[in-house]
């Protein structure tokens, strides 16, 4: 999963790479608004569909764990073919809901010099943009879990998802927390790992003076961008792998009980000692498990 992190990469810097040749040479061939329009639309839709094809092979993989037992590279090898051959429209759709918005909120930012008019107003209208532009990528990530697992086109996994979510209540956003400070935290340190690496190979391979400081600089910061933007790619897989979990604990317990006891028994457990919206049979499979049931040797050893 690593490996199509990488790939993904890759692939959102070529695609930068394209719009970005798009772009200047709709600048120098006088083009209209409305073409530049469709390529700021087409960059956006693009750097969404890769990621979310990043996260819908995740999604599947582990959901070939969870349910079956098994993983491995095989796994990951056929949920790529499964979403390349399967799901590819909904994820393409899901994308571009997410890259209008996007739009939006690029257009909505290019305006702001008519801000000081009615800057109260510009200030609610981009809350707003960006609250609901997060709303919807954290749907998303849930609603491509149905359309990994199950095969459900999207329209079909977002009723799915909705559902789940009214369901599931306060322990969607308490997870989503946890991932996001994590997420933030490791990127910020790769990057400034990476960054340390950039400089000592500009000083000790690259031979470049200390005296040339701001090129060391420049490089450092480029050496910090990459960490992170890698980070970034590779936290997709994490969040992914964070998401089907849950939803698949969540729909069949008792299958995943049967597969992967040990995991089973310490979610169980751990989601017990909350005290925020534990259901019923949580708290009926937790007080078996630890009252002598055979999991608790396993669950010592977890």
């Amino acid at each position: 999963l690593y490996l199509v992190s990488a790939v993904s990469s890759l692939l959102q810097a070529g695609w930068c790479l394209l719009c970005y040749g798009a772009w200047f040479y709709s600048s120098e061939h006088g083009w209209n608004g409305s073409s530049q329009w469709l390529i700021v639309l087409a960059f956006f839709w693009g750097l969404h569909t890769i990621s979310n094809l990043q996260h819908t092979i995740s999604c599947r993989a582990v959901a070939t764990w969870c349910y079956s037992g098994s993983g491995g590279d095989w796994a990951t090898i056929r949920a790529i073919s499964h979403v390349g051959l399967v799901t590819m429209g909904s994820v393409c759709l899901g994308s571009l809901l997410t890259a209008g918005l996007a739009v939006a909120r690029y257009y909505y930012k290019k305006a702001r010099k008519n801000a000081h008019k009615h800057p109260f107003l510009f200030c609610c209208c981009m809350c707003c943009l960006s609250a609901c532009s997060g709303a919807l990528e954290t749907f998303n990530s849930y609603a491509f879990v149905s359309v990994a697992r199950d095969g459900l086109p999207y329209c079909a996994a977002a009723r799915k998802t909705a559902a789940q979510l009214s369901h599931m209540g306060i322990a969607v956003i308490i997870q989503s927390d946890l991932i996001d400070g994590v997420i933030e935290n490791s990127a910020n340190l790769a990057g400034i790992v990476m960054s340390g690496v950039a400089g000592y190979i500009s000083i000790d391979v690259m031979d470049v003076h200390v005296s040339h400081f701001w090129n060391i600089l420049v490089i450092m910061i480029v050496g910090y961008l990459v960490g992170y933007a890698l980070m970034c790619s590779c936290a997709v897989t994490l969040e992914a792998a964070m998401v089907t979990l849950l939803l698949c604990f969540e729909d069949n317990p008792e299958l995943f009980e049967e597969t992967h006891p040990c995991v089973f028994g310490k979610l169980v457990c751990s989601w017990a000692e909350s005290d925020v919206g534990v259901p019923d049979w949580v708290q009926e499979a937790a007080a078996r498990i630890q009252g002598g049931q055979p999991q608790t040797e396993c669950l010592e050893k977890f």
